[in-house]
């Protein structure tokens, strides 16, 4: 292990061609006594030691070379931007202007304008046709590249009104998801208030000549819109307009993938309550297929596709795939330290619930312990307290009574703060107690168990729990075996 952690793990991110941009590119000032840094580097890219040089500061070297990483990640990443692409059009656009060279500069700001539309980049658009029209105003002819003064005008205007409604419409998303952030409850205020939002002259004027963002938020809008008024089949209809919109935007995903990815996960989240199982697999397929060049969208892309793979096995009660969870363990195996660390251990359970329904009763425990030891556990505390007692039915299965019975009349599970759910907790380790305890009628007192479940969960108390593990379908499960 590295003495400087921080420093190391900021180079195990990188890629190859990160690793060989910062080479290349790396600021050098031997004067300064900073060559020293380059050494360091390529001793902690090797997994070596350097000997500390006589004299030498060794936390301004590594807090020298930390930077000079950040820095070079930055300028690459930066290069790779379409933004920044389209921003050094316009500088050279600007500076062959001024040059006098009007021509050449015509030539850079249409290559400019072609680019910023295909992007619907309609703010860079606004800083490159004044630019045109001062062109225009020197020369009218430039060739192949002729344009009228009219058509600058016209241009101008269509940019305007696109970035005017996109700016209406996200303002519209952002008060939408501001008024429902503030109420508890869906009143009738607040649906009163939605309906007013929704019917907009902004909302209105989306058509099928608008912008593809355009497009995308106001379909964002109705999905929420009909998702919150309980109208399930208008918001499965706009989720996959959503996700088919984004999913074909090409290029424009580019710098977006985000987006494709978020799309995806909301859309399948509503095909799994509306159990459209088979379109779900479609959207699995789909985003597995997508590969994204950006490292940070490629690992939301494994979260979202690893968490809604195993929901949908789990919900459809599909357990057929032998592969599933070994694709899992190579995944957070890789990726598990830039994931989201609570969506990671969303995963460890899923992976565990799979694994306890197709009978790999030791995989199960593995997952879910993986679960309760992970670091992050404390920021999980209510479903810490109830996944103890998921990790004794998969004991219970094991038949591993006099473990059971040591944990139950144990602190197993007991720690301070992870008792959010008394009552589930209550009957489940009653039930086990009673097996341990050489019950006379299993039937009974597995029927007796579902009974208590069942009636807790029609109560509509500690609903999470049931969120976390559907308890009463387990149990009826094991009555109809």
């Amino acid at each position: 292990m590295s003495n400087h952690p921080q420093l190391e793990s900021l180079i195990q991110s990188m890629s190859g061609a990160e690793k060989r941009y910062f080479k290349m590119n790396a600021p050098t000032n031997r004067k300064k006594g900073t060559g020293q840094f380059m050494k360091l580097y390529d001793a902690m890219v090797n997994g070596r030691e350097l000997n500390k040089k006589a004299g030498e500061n060794r936390a301004a070297t590594v807090g020298y070379l930390y930077n000079s990483i950040l820095q070079c990640l930055d300028t690459f990443h930066e290069k790779n931007s379409v933004e920044f692409k389209l921003d050094r059009m316009i500088r050279s656009g600007v500076l062959l202007f001024n040059r006098g060279l009007y021509k050449q500069s015509m030539k850079m700001l249409m290559k400019a304008e072609s680019a910023a539309i295909d992007q619907e980049d309609y703010a860079r658009l606004q800083i490159i046709y004044p630019h045109l029209k001062s062109l225009l105003g020197i020369k009218t002819d430039y060739g192949s590249q002729t344009i009228q003064i009219s058509q600058v005008l016209d241009r101008t205007l269509k940019a305007s009104e696109e970035l005017h409604l996109q700016a209406r419409l996200r303002f519209i998303q952002i008060k939408f998801q501001q008024s429902v952030a503030e109420t508890a409850n869906i009143t009738e205020e607040l649906v009163e208030e939605l309906n007013t939002l929704v019917n907009s002259t902004a909302m209105n004027e989306v058509g099928e000549e608008s912008s593809f963002f355009s497009k995308v938020t106001a379909s964002q809008i109705w999905s929420q819109y009909y998702m919150l008024t309980n109208d399930n089949e208008a918001g499965l209809i706009h989720g996959k307009k959503v996700f088919d919109l984004c999913y074909s935007g090409g290029e424009l995903m580019r710098d977006h993938g985000k987006l494709l990815v978020a799309s995806a996960h909301n859309y399948m989240m509503r095909c799994m309550r509306a159990r459209r199982f088979d379109e779900m697999l479609r959207v699995l397929g789909q985003l597995d297929e997508r590969s994204f060049k950006d490292l940070r969208v490629e690992v939301v892309k494994l979260e979202t596709y690893f968490s809604n793979l195993l929901s949908y096995y789990i919900v459809s009660k599909r357990f057929d795939d032998d592969q599933v969870l070994t694709k899992a363990d190579v995944a957070v195996t890789d990726s598990g330290e830039k994931m989201n660390q609570n969506f990671l251990m969303f995963i460890f359970t899923l992976c565990s619930i799979f694994a306890l329904y197709k009978g790999e009763l030791r995989s199960a425990v593995t997952w879910i312990n993986r679960f309760l030891n992970h670091e992050n556990r404390h920021s999980f505390a209510k479903n810490l307290s109830v996944a103890f007692d998921f990790r004794l039915l998969i004991y219970y299965e094991q038949g591993k009574m006099d473990l059971l019975e040591t944990l139950l009349k144990s602190n197993d599970g007991k720690e301070v703060g992870f008792n959010d759910f008394p009552q589930v907790r209550s009957i489940i380790r009653d039930f086990l107690l009673k097996e341990v305890e050489g019950s006379t009628n299993k039937k009974r007192n597995v029927k007796a168990f579902l009974k208590s479940l069942s009636a807790l969960k029609k109560s509509g108390e500690e609903p999470a729990a049931f969120d976390f593990f559907p308890f009463d379908e387990w149990v009826s499960s094991k009555l109809a075996e």
